[in-house]
């Protein structure tokens, strides 16, 4: 097996362990923005081998995935927006191509996304 499959397969045992003590029950979907509206297509539930971390108060968060399935790459492909629950955020920057050599996961920043359509209703 190639070192970078050893050390991905490492880090998804991390991030499940960190998973369960830090983010025990929580959802994260990656997702897309409907074109007209402040809707999201649920793409793909990331239900194992990821962690996150948040700063400036939850407002950007930096998403890591621990795995190199062809569902997870299909995702990326068009991912706009990881939703945290009920939290959305956009992605502003995220791997193009999948985990192999010396980046054995995929990333993802992204910032909270901001409701422009509830905004503007409720002026």
């Amino acid at each position: 097996m190639p070192a970078s499959t050893d050390l991905r397969e490492g880090l998804a045992e991390a991030f499940e362990v960190l998973a369960e003590e830090f983010q025990n029950g929580v959802t994260v979907k990656l997702c897309s923005q409907t074109a007209n509206a402040d809707t999201f297509t649920d793409l793909l539930t990331v239900s194992t081998k990821r962690f996150w971390e948040y700063s400036e108060y939850r407002k950007q968060l930096v998403l890591q995935i621990a795995d190199a399935d062809s569902s997870l790459t299909t995702a990326m492909a068009s991912a706009t927006h990881v939703k945290i629950d009920t939290t959305v955020y956009e992605i502003q920057n995220a791997d193009t191509l999948p985990p192999a050599g010396t980046n054995p996961v995929w990333t993802i920043y992204a910032t909270l996304f901001a409701d422009r359509v509830g905004h503007y209703t409720n002026l």
